[in-house]
């Protein structure tokens, strides 16, 4: 049985780092042109809009947005003050969501 939180831990660290470690490698990818991509910043629709990108999707986060742009969108998104950018395919993934639009 279970002897205290040091047993627990044993446990739970092996067993989250398992299901977390495929979406980490995922999440890190980096984005590819033209495809759209997840930016976190202190004002991402200011970011995008500095960057010559748009919004994409119907909602934007308070520090985050999904955005296309052209070329090297992700290069110009950190230039105008994006703290992360990545791909927002896996994003896409999490929520069930396919390539395709209907």
């Amino acid at each position: 049985m279970w002897h205290g939180i040091r047993d627990l831990c044993l446990l739970a660290i092996p067993c989250i780092t398992a299901l977390a470690a495929p979406f980490a490698g995922v999440a890190g990818a980096a984005p590819g042109a033209g495809a759209p991509v997840l930016v976190i910043a202190g004002d991402p629709a200011a970011v995008v809009a500095a960057a010559d990108g748009r919004p994409v999707g119907p909602v934007a986060a308070p520090l985050a947005v999904v955005a296309a742009g052209d070329g090297d969108f992700a290069r110009r998104l950190r230039n105008a003050g994006a703290w992360h950018v990545t791909s927002a395919a896996w994003l896409a993934s999490l929520c069930l969501i396919s390539g395709t639009t209907r």
